[in-house]
């Protein structure tokens, strides 16, 4: 908003607009004639441009989103099939998404000690306007690692296997939203095996149905189904 406003500002009235360097020319702007010291930066960051700080605030998105996600879990605390299930996601991340996942923890942890506690936790969250209790946070850091509880800090092993976890569910979740149109929760199960199969044709010759009910027209519950294909329903 703030940014809109000088923007504004520079550029004069509606009714006799001035000429904006940068924006309406393709003369070259010093950030600090606009922003002077508001975005002085702390930590490793350095005062960047205006799409970098935005490439930041997505990669916080990112995290938010994965630490509200967090929040729905209900870990099996020491279970080896728990910890093999996350490592099995992990395993199928992109070296792009890996080494993106690496930027986000980095960019939260800016105390650069391998570890995302609780008040860098609230930081990244107050970041990007999405406040929590401190009860809710320290619940969110304790299931990040299903291996035991009573965890008060994120490693990044264990921050990149939620990060994996939270990409595949919602990748799930919004392509089977993506079919119900009414916004009811629930998509035919013909509908969810046709998406299914068509994705799965493009690496594969097999034609068989992904999905083993007889009757097609049934509704499932889309969450709990991208649940399943994580594991954790």
């Amino acid at each position: 908003m703030k940014d809109q406003i000088k923007t504004n500002q520079a550029r004069g009235s509606v009714n006799k607009p001035e000429t904006i360097l940068g924006v309406d020319t393709d003369d070259e702007i010093n950030e600090d004639d606009i922003f002077g010291d508001q975005f002085v930066a702390t930590g490793p960051t350095p005062k960047g441009e205006v799409l970098s700080l935005l490439v930041r605030f997505k990669l916080l998105r990112q995290a938010a989103r994965c630490f509200e996600y967090i929040k729905t879990t209900n870990p099996a605390w020491g279970d080896q099939g728990e910890i093999n299930r996350r490592k099995l996601l992990v395993s199928k991340l992109t070296p792009s998404q890996r080494s993106e996942f690496v930027d986000v923890f980095k960019l939260i942890d800016t105390s650069s000690d391998g570890l995302i506690t609780l008040p860098e936790t609230k930081a990244v969250l107050s970041a990007v306007d999405d406040e929590k209790c401190e009860s809710e946070l320290l619940d969110m850091i304790n299931k990040a690692d299903p291996s035991v509880d009573g965890n008060t800090a994120i490693t990044l092993s264990d921050f990149i296997g939620v990060m994996a976890e939270a990409k595949f569910y919602y990748l799930f979740k919004e392509t089977f939203a993506s079919l119900d149109r009414d916004n009811s929760g629930y998509v035919q199960a013909g509908k969810i095996d046709q998406i299914l199969c068509g994705l799965r044709d493009l690496i594969s010759d097999d034609r068989s149905s992904l999905i083993d009910i007889d009757d097609k027209d049934i509704l499932i519950d889309y969450e709990t189904f991208a649940r399943m294909m994580i594991g954790t329903a």
